[in-house]
């Protein structure tokens, strides 16, 4: 069974990143909430985030429980993924830049989003045990690990930026 142990983080406003690698993401949800289905186009240093190029992904996620999830991930062939995309997801979509960053023994995924969750950065980074300790770096801001709102899920969900005023 596939598990993903992680922490999320607000990242605090106006910060450049000195990233190793960037990744344009566009992901959307199918209309189910448990387990969330998503289907990726991940593009390096790509502009265009549609293209037969690039990478594709469909992953299955159990809602949070701590900070552990039940993770299933399978690759897709990229043109495929975007059919399934523009066919199944609607308008629960969100596109985002991320910066792979290395820190100690760990690489946090620093996400810029874009689109409608413009001006929102989240940070996470992967863990092999709840209890594992991590030396947080001073660009982040608050903990967010299991608050909802802030699930790429959710944020794909709302039409309007709920997680900027609540």
């Amino acid at each position: 069974m596939g598990k993903e142990i992680e922490r999320r983080f607000l990242v605090k406003d106006g910060l450049t990143f000195d990233a190793w690698n960037k990744i344009s993401i566009c992901q959307g949800y199918f209309p189910c909430s448990n387990p969330s289905i998503r289907i990726r186009i991940s593009m390096p240093n790509s502009p265009s985030l549609l293209a037969s190029t690039g990478t594709g992904t469909i992953t299955i996620k159990s809602k949070d429980t701590g900070f552990t999830k039940h993770e299933f991930e399978y690759q897709v062939p990229p043109k495929e993924a975007e059919e399934i995309l523009l066919l199944y997801c609607d308008k629960r979509i969100i596109t985002k830049n991320r910066h792979l960053i290395k820190l100690g023994n760990h690489i946090w995924e620093v996400d810029e989003f874009t689109g409608l969750n413009y001006g929102l950065t989240i940070a996470e980074v992967e863990l092999s045990s709840e209890n594992e300790e991590i030396e947080m770096p001073d660009w982040i801001d608050e903990e967010i690990t299991g608050i909802s709102k802030y699930s790429n899920h959710s944020l794909a969900l709302k039409n309007e930026k709920t997680w900027k005023n609540s």
